[in-house]
């Protein structure tokens, strides 16, 4: 089984007596044939327990709304461009419901458009290790990139690589050595598509 779970979808059809297996207006199959059924709309399976704390709160934005530049009270929303907007989608997500989705329009090469942020980030302890995964899914313009990053005495770029083009939910994750208590995290758009992120999970690992 894949390791920190997969996508799945529980779910099923029923063929009623004398009809075909398919018609314009249903399928019954065990297999991908609607969009209901697509990968894209499935939440997150994991067998067994996940080891180690989630020192976050709100990370899956269960339950949360919008109210001003905030979503819940960890939540900051900064679109910083008239043509961008952030907003908790219900229509795609990993768990929790909903996700938080960054999106932009404005033409502006890799400048940042978009920025969410954890506020009142847990306390860490100088010295230790720490692991910061999330769920990202994104259609990116060329040119434009997305990104998260943890300011913790340096900076960590999660992933290195940046993240750009197309992609459907995958997880994400970087480790550091926290060097002071502070520590700042944010997930930035740079330039024109859309971002979704879902089920932030910090751990201490020693």
């Amino acid at each position: 089984m894949k390791k920190g779970g997969f996508p799945a979808n529980f779910s099923y059809n029923r063929q009623l007596k004398n009809t075909p297996p398919c018609s314009d207006l249903y399928s019954w199959s065990p297999y991908l044939t609607r969009m209901f059924l697509e990968p894209d709309h499935f939440a997150k399976l994991v067998l067994g327990d996940d080891k180690g704390e989630n020192l976050l709160d709100e990370y899956d934005f269960n339950g949360l709304v919008r109210r001003g530049r905030l979503a819940g009270t960890r939540w900051g929303l900064g679109e910083l461009h008239k043509e961008s907007k952030i907003y908790l989608d219900k229509t795609t997500f990993v768990t929790g419901g909903q996700s938080i989705c960054l999106e932009s329009t404005a033409d502006v090469g890799d400048k940042s458009t978009a920025r969410i942020g954890y506020l009142r980030f847990p306390k860490l302890i100088p010295g230790k290790k720490y692991r910061l995964s999330m769920y990202v899914k994104g259609d990116l313009a060329p040119g434009s990139f997305a990104d998260a990053r943890v300011w913790y005495g340096k900076t960590l770029v999660i992933p290195s690589g940046r993240l750009n083009g197309t992609f459907p939910w995958m997880k994400i994750s970087g480790e550091f050595t926290a060097m002071k208590p502070d520590v700042g995290f944010g997930v930035t758009l740079w330039g024109k598509g859309k971002l979704n992120v879902d089920h932030f999970v910090l751990q201490k690992l020693d």
